[in-house]
């Protein structure tokens, strides 16, 4: 709310609000025989969050005591009821009057305002105030980001002798955007699918995301297949085929 809404709301339940046309008579030196010499508006706030509790505050500067009238103006053309304020004399001997105007920024304002009393006017005051979208929290919330899976690998090494029964080394690894779990399965080309398996992504050294897991596989004959690993949850990621061979030309006794 600007000082200008939330003046004329006030003054507007008091029947203080001028037509255009009856501005154009109003004459804002006041009812006293003294005269206005300067007037100063200062802004005080903008040291808080949205909403933030501001102010201008006018000064008015008077040969002598009396009651004299003040408008607030604001670019744009709008526009305060006359406004009375009470000069009265200061510790220093001289004549001043002083209001305050209090309102709120609840929203991005970037704006000017004045103020003038008789034929004095104060140079314009910038009131400006940057408020998150949010209106009242700093933090802004962002949307939370898709989790997606990368890509899969899959490594196999073969036994390196050819007695039988051996093993060999199957080992995955699933790159991601996120920490979680991730749920991937073997498959052998001519053979189908295995079951599924869960898997968890963890940061790793690089800052990445990665999930992986190790197995022995036994090899109790001659085998020559090709594996891969698919990622489940629709992703519709895998790796490349992947060999496996092994001849088992010697078999242990018993």
């Amino acid at each position: 709310m600007t000082i200008i809404s939330r003046t004329l709301i006030a003054l507007a339940a008091t029947g203080m609000l001028v037509s255009g046309a009856a501005a154009q008579n109003f004459k804002t030196g006041g009812n006293s025989a003294a005269a206005v010499k300067n007037v100063k508006l200062q802004f005080h706030g903008l040291n808080k969050g949205c909403p933030d509790e501001v102010a201008l505050i006018t000064y008015v500067e008077t040969t002598g005591p009396g009651n004299f009238k003040i408008v607030y103006r604001q670019t744009g053309g709008g526009k305060s009821a006359p406004i009375t304020v009470k000069a009265t004399k200061t510790n220093n001997g001289k004549y001043a009057a002083k209001h305050v105007q209090s309102f709120t920024l609840s929203k991005t304002t970037d704006t000017k305002y004045m103020v003038e009393s008789g034929a004095k006017i104060s140079p314009w005051v910038a009131v400006k105030k940057t408020c998150p979208p949010t209106g009242g929290n700093d933090k802004v919330a962002q949307p939370e980001a898709v989790k997606k899976v990368l890509k899969a690998q899959l490594g196999i090494k073969g036994p390196i002798t050819t007695v039988c029964p051996n093993e060999a080394k199957m080992t995955g690894w699933v790159h991601t955007n996120y920490a979680g779990p991730v749920q991937v399965m073997l498959a052998r080309k001519g053979q189908g699918v295995g079951q599924p398996m869960m898997l968890q992504a963890k940061k790793a050294s690089n800052g990445q995301y990665m999930a992986s897991f190790s197995r022995d596989v036994p090899i109790t004959g001659a085998i020559d297949a090709e594996y891969r690993l698919l990622v489940g949850g629709g992703q519709g990621i895998a790796s490349n085929w992947v060999p496996l061979k092994a001849k088992c030309l010697i078999g242990l006794g018993g």
